[in-house]
């Protein structure tokens, strides 16, 4: 009996179809991929459950603030408990770029430059190896916000957990201000993560990398410290308000140097904002204190102790941003009760 000759093309048709398949499944994998890797940086292990339920969206009403410091103008810490004096010199501090690093390192430099004694001799190329004895102070290096996304931020403080230390500082302030500074600071003194000449504050505010978006999920992930007996606290605002007692609560509360009320108050007269920008303004362009020159003379935005103002983005944003930024706040800073920033900061003047 003769062979039944196939159908013209069948195995041609069965091998396409094959074809298709393999493809459809390697797409298919493919997509699979991509959604375990974006669920595993959102979800990864390890996370501590206040970061996380910050970070993602979900503030925890129940948080019970333990650390030191968010009503340091007041004194009314209950929840504080005798200083022990058991923090490490220098004591790990971290704060976002243009949250007062810069006047929080002047006043303990020349506090503890005081104590020793240095005080008349004091410059501000002096500042940052004199506050070096006092305060570590870091932006979450190598991580740092202006060149992370919110996620990658996420994702190093999951897979460090840097909030793991028993002691440290918090230094935070009002994102609608830290913001508007970042930009004038990258705009005309940032040389590694500079942002182009043509971009406008109106344009920056809405990056997603390294801008706003950024700066909120640094204040979320690090409110997970504020659970931490061993932890201070320090609000922009607050240290404006009563800096005296600031850095009294640092160094003698939290590390015992035992510096005097005198040298308490010639530190906060030293470091008067209106002080360190004349002298900021005659740093000259060489040695250690080129770094507070303004980068361009005559612009004022140029400078590395800008204002200092509580307030301050109103003068520099329109209406139509601000919008914008109170929206992403509430919709994004679910820290905002912790911090007390929620709500727009009420203006103050300038020093």
């Amino acid at each position: 009996m003769a062979r039944r000759r196939p159908l013209v093309g069948g195995g041609s048709s069965r091998s396409c179809w094959g074809w298709w398949l393999r493809w459809a499944g390697i797409g298919l994998a493919l997509v699979a991929a991509f959604l375990l890797g974006a669920l595993t940086r959102v979800w990864v292990p390890g996370v501590p459950s206040s970061a996380l339920m910050h970070a993602y969206g979900a503030s925890d009403p129940t948080k019970t603030v333990r650390a030191q410091g968010l009503d340091i103008c007041t004194q009314q810490q209950q929840h504080q408990q005798q200083p022990t004096c058991s923090a490490p010199r220098p004591l790990f501090t971290i704060s976002h770029p243009k949250s007062g690093r810069t006047w929080l390192r002047c006043l303990v430099s020349h506090a503890f430059a005081c104590l020793n004694k240095y005080n008349d001799t004091l410059s501000l190329a002096d500042i940052e190896m004199y506050s070096g004895n006092v305060l570590d102070f870091s932006h979450g290096e190598p991580h740092h916000p202006f060149s992370s996304t919110p996620w990658d931020l996420a994702y190093a403080f999951a897979e460090e957990r840097p909030h793991n230390r028993e002691h440290g500082v918090l230094l935070v302030r009002d994102p609608r201000d830290v913001i508007v500074s970042s930009y004038y600071e990258r705009r005309y003194r940032e040389h590694v993560r500079w942002i182009p000449p043509w971009t406008s504050l109106s344009q920056y505010i809405t990056w997603h990398k390294g801008s706003l978006r950024t700066l909120l999920m640094f204040l979320n992930l690090w409110s997970a410290v504020v659970e931490k007996p061993g932890w201070t606290v320090l609000r922009y605002e607050d240290m404006r308000r009563c800096p005296h007692q600031t850095l009294r609560h640092i160094v003698n509360e939290r590390l015992c140097l035992g510096v005097s009320e005198e040298c308490i108050q010639a530190a906060v007269r030293w470091c008067d904002f209106g002080s360190l920008q004349k002298r900021a303004e005659e740093a000259g362009t060489s040695g250690g204190a080129k770094i507070f020159s303004p980068a361009s003379k005559g612009n004022p935005n140029s400078r590395k102790v800008r204002k200092g103002k509580v307030g301050g983005y109103r003068d520099d944003l329109s209406e139509a941003d601000i919008e914008y930024m109170e929206q992403t706040i509430q919709k994004h800073l679910v820290s905002a009760r912790i911090f007390g920033y929620g709500t727009p900061p009420t203006i103050t003047t300038e020093d």
